[in-house]
């Protein structure tokens, strides 16, 4: 199968039956990137290795049996940065294959399919939520909610600090809808500082195994 490397533009891809975009090895740099899965297919999926370095992306899969939205049976998915929305209406947001990996370094993630956010695949109607949580190849990883008080979609993030200074790729990451972050952070890892676009907020999230929305307070 064929390598696909996205580098920048404005991308829009749909498919009728099957996935709309796929390769045996996937990178995506950047760019604007919206695409649905048909029937029995997802918006981005590979048998092999996905990468995510950045670019604003919008996934979606509407139709009976998509195994997923992103990933499909992916040996391995990184995320290192970006606006990644994913919503599936089948199974999974973000899957795996039975011996893959989600690896999450950065990025501004949504992920949300009728059963599970994050799945691994044993095989294509079967899911096994457990030891699917995304990694950073050290600990596992939760999602954490941060909503910016008074902010809009599409303010781009310049600065992220945490508990811990855990290097947290930001590059091409921007709010969704009412200002909110989706993170993925080992647990206890406490979110304190956020700036977009020139406004700090501030306060203390703290990343728990149960996510809850929490807001941080503008300050200037």
């Amino acid at each position: 199968m064929r390598q696909l490397r996205l580098i920048g533009g404005n991308i829009i891809a749909s498919s009728d039956k099957g996935d709309a975009i796929s390769g045996n090895d996937i990178t995506i740099n950047g760019g604007n990137i919206t695409a649905k899965g048909g029937e029995y297919g997802g918006a981005i999926c590979t048998n092999n290795e996905l990468i995510i370095n950045g670019g604003k992306i919008n996934l979606r899969a509407y139709n009976r049996w998509a195994s997923s939205t992103l990933g499909g049976k992916a040996k391995r998915i990184m995320i290192n940065g970006g606006t990644v929305f994913t919503n599936s209406a089948q199974l999974a947001g973000i899957s795996c294959g039975s011996i893959g990996k989600i690896i999450i370094n950065g990025g501004n993630i949504f992920s949300k399919g009728k059963d599970f956010s994050l799945a691994r695949c044993i095989n294509d109607v079967r899911y096994d939520i457990e030891g699917a949580n995304a990694t950073n190849d050290t600990d596992d990883l939760y999602e954490t909610q941060i909503k910016l008080q008074g902010t809009e979609k599409d303010k781009q993030v310049t600065r992220l600090t945490t508990s811990d200074n855990i290097n947290y790729g930001i590059k091409d990451m921007y709010t969704l809808e009412e200002g909110m972050l989706y993170l993925y952070l080992p647990l206890g890892t406490r979110t304190i500082n956020v700036e977009v676009e020139g406004n700090t907020y501030t306060g203390t999230v703290e990343t728990k195994e149960t996510a809850e929305v929490v807001t941080l307070n503008k300050v200037n």
